[in-house]
């Protein structure tokens, strides 16, 4: 009730207006709003029911879309990774900017990336994260 209440901003003459409009009073009104709420429960927990599928319908259904299924798109990703653990945060920082600076310029990522990232992972494939 506070909800649709909240939309006239306070003004209770033009709610009770409007209630009168559509030949309500607040009782009935609430009322209304009750049975309306209940009925959605209850449509709700007999779709709940019916919804519940087995592991076999499920399989049943995959089978049937299988063919429509895509997987994702892959995106490269890579990085040049300045450990900050132990470190002063301005010399990282420092460091960082001056490697954007230098991409900026037009150096390789890959080759930056092998010479100043520190993950062991990624800096000999120039900073790809594997997939």
């Amino acid at each position: 009730m506070e909800q649709i209440r909240s939309r006239f901003d306070g003004d209770t003459e033009q709610y009770l207006k409007t209630l009168h409009g559509q030949k309500l009073t607040q009782e009935q009104f609430q009322k209304k709003i009750a049975a309306r709420l209940k009925q959605t429960e209850q449509l709700y927990r007999a779709t709940a029911q019916a919804a519940e599928a087995s592991d076999e319908d499920l399989k049943t259904y995959y089978n049937l879309i299988r063919d429509q299924l895509t997987p994702p798109d892959l995106r490269k990703t890579r990085h040049i990774f300045l450990a900050t653990l132990n470190r002063e945060e301005a010399q990282v920082r420092q460091t960082a900017e001056t490697l954007l600076e230098r991409l900026k310029a037009g150096e390789s990522f890959s080759r930056l990336a092998r010479e100043f990232s520190e993950d062991e992972r990624s800096s000999p494939a120039g900073g790809e994260l594997a997939g």
